[in-house]
């Protein structure tokens, strides 16, 4: 992909979680707000931004860069804010890990299936 194309910006995945549900639905609304088609672009594979089923196929995984495509000149104020969206990780929290004494918290006995404990 050519970025010198005035209708394309180049993206990072910074949320921890990559692109999954909550994100790709994100993008997708506003997405449906264009007059044209805006793509985003892994590798060469496409997908529609406004279609999230499309967007989870990307395979967008934390640190993956990614380009945002609109067919017309007129939709680059979407890209910007769907660019906006990745620049703050979708508004996520970072994830913690927890303690391996804090994961699963079982009766003696029971399975990690049947677990009742916090995570």
């Amino acid at each position: 992909m050519d970025l010198s194309d005035n209708n394309s910006k180049k993206v990072t995945v910074i949320n921890e979680l990559g692109l999954h549900a909550r994100p790709a639905a994100m993008m997708a609304q506003l997405a449906r707000q264009s007059e044209s088609e805006i793509w985003l672009i892994n590798k060469g594979r496409q997908a529609d931004a406004s279609s999230i089923i499309d967007i989870l196929t990307i395979e967008g995984i934390k640190g993956t860069e990614l380009i945002l495509r609109a067919e017309k000149a007129s939709d680059m104020a979407i890209v910007e804010r769907i660019a906006a969206l990745f620049e703050k990780g979708f508004a996520e929290e970072k994830v913690t890990e927890l303690k391996s004494d804090e994961y699963l918290k079982c009766d003696k006995g029971r399975s990690a299936f049947g677990c009742s404990g916090a995570i």
